[in-house]
């Protein structure tokens, strides 16, 4: 496989949020597109009804995350390759968003805060950033990630499906 052109990183991060026209990436408007399609009569779509056979083709970029309201906290269910490549690591079924901000504060509340959003609004939110030197061990430079809210059983939101397409910070991911 041919390696990625090398993008160096900024000297600062920097975020947006985007609106859906201005998705760059195949994969996260294709992502969005599906649940778009799947929602139907509701405002969102069940996870049964986007996973797995809809969402097929992207689950190498699509994470799951579950909402345990009587716990207040999520519990990752699936976590594709694409995130274990961007961060070296990957969480097990079951772990847990408090055990992500015990470990890694800044990172996981940035995490939960996105959870929360999509959640709560009940709607898509799209972010582009750039990654900075003042996060020497990021893995990647460039992100766009879409995180879209999906009903259970019932109409409240149980579950936050993550879609990221990430660029390697020196042209390849490390093996």
């Amino acid at each position: 496989m041919p390696r990625a052109p090398t993008t160096p990183a900024p000297s600062n991060s920097s975020v947006s949020i985007l609106a859906p026209q201005d998705i760059s990436t195949k994969v996260i408007a294709d992502v969005l597109a599906v649940w778009q399609r799947q929602a139907g009569t509701h405002d969102i779509p069940s996870r049964d009804q986007v996973l797995p056979k809809p969402m097929a083709p992207h689950m190498r970029h699509i994470s799951l995350i579950r909402w345990i309201a009587e716990e207040d906290d999520y519990e990752a269910r699936f976590i594709g390759d694409a995130h274990v490549q961007a961060y070296g690591e990957s969480s097990p079924p079951g772990h847990r968003m408090k055990a992500v901000i015990a470990e890694r504060p800044e990172f996981g509340n940035m995490l939960r805060s996105s959870y929360d959003m999509t959640r709560m609004r009940r709607a898509p939110l799209i972010i582009r950033g750039f990654i900075g030197n003042e996060f020497p061990d990021a893995r990647f430079v460039w992100f766009e990630t879409v995180y879209l809210p999906l009903r259970g059983s019932g109409e409240d939101v149980e579950f936050v499906l993550n879609a990221a397409v990430y660029q390697p910070k020196d042209g390849a991911w490390p093996t």
